[in-house]
């Protein structure tokens, strides 16, 4: 009896304990709510990697749509609006936005990671990223990745804000005919293979429609051709490189063609 008595009277100080720490959660809450935001703390999480945005450039976005939540209650703040109004930039793939109990409204930024920067027959510069997501170039830095260059006949203002890569019903005419897919199909495979990404320097597409490489070493061009059955063909380049062209010598050829099926012709200077 003894026992149930002392299992009951520690069962009661644990609900009581329950009780007395929701309470206290809920007051420390309702009064974290009505304090004022004293601090805007703006982190660019990748800035090792990319420099396309500052702090500056976040808090300049937030100014030119008034949105500033310094001196303003915590519980009147729309995180949600602050977050969409920051994601407007192009080189911004994620942002987090929350705030503390101590009056603090903090923004975490992820920047885009391109992958291939697009130099159009116009002129138009602008950006695939790693999500197949079309961006604009950045007035803060110049990523140094693949470059695509030659006939390509996509300008930058009828394919911005497009993510090639969704499954949508609307984009599939689109993501067919697209050279601007193409060539993202080409430099996502490069850019995720160590050995061509050292290789590569630039996509090249011919007066044909189709793709040359440039490479950093001899033999200089490679011709890949359409963009049928790629993955062969790079397989088939590697090996070449690898146990090839270490036997016949470097710079006996200037040029590589990988358009003949189960072959590969080279071109001697």
């Amino acid at each position: 009896m003894n026992k149930i008595l002392t299992i009951s009277k520690k069962y009661i100080v644990w609900v009581f304990i329950l009780i007395y720490l929701i309470i206290s959660f809920s007051f420390v809450h309702k009064q974290g709510n009505k304090t004022l935001c004293n601090k805007l703390s703006i982190t660019v999480v990748d800035s090792a990697y990319n420099a396309f945005v500052r702090p500056q450039d976040v808090l300049s976005i937030l100014r030119n749509k008034k949105i500033i939540p310094l001196h303003h209650r915590l519980d009147s703040l729309n995180l949600n609006e602050i977050e969409n109004t920051v994601l407007k930039n192009q080189s911004i793939e994620k942002v987090v936005v929350y705030k503390t109990i101590n009056g603090k409204i903090k923004i975490n930024v992820n920047q885009r990671k391109p992958i291939v920067r697009i130099l159009n027959y116009n002129g138009d510069s602008y950006y695939i990223d790693k999500k197949c997501f079309v961006m604009s170039l950045s007035k803060n830095y110049i990523a140094r990745i693949l470059i695509a260059l030659g006939k390509i006949n996509e300008p930058y203002n009828i394919r911005k804000n497009i993510n090639f890569s969704k499954k949508d019903s609307s984009l599939n005419d689109i993501i067919k005919n697209s050279q601007l897919f193409n060539i993202y199909t080409l430099a996502r495979y490069i850019n995720d293979n160590k050995f061509l990404r050292a290789l590569i320097d630039q996509i090249y597409v011919n007066d044909d429609g189709e793709f040359e490489l440039i490479t950093k070493i001899n033999p200089s061009v490679i011709k890949l051709g359409t963009i049928e059955n790629y993955n062969k063909k790079f397989k088939k380049l590697i090996i070449f490189y690898k146990n090839g062209l270490p036997k016949l010598g470097w710079n006996k050829y200037k040029s590589i063609n990988l358009m003949y099926k189960n072959q590969i012709v080279c071109e001697k200077r």
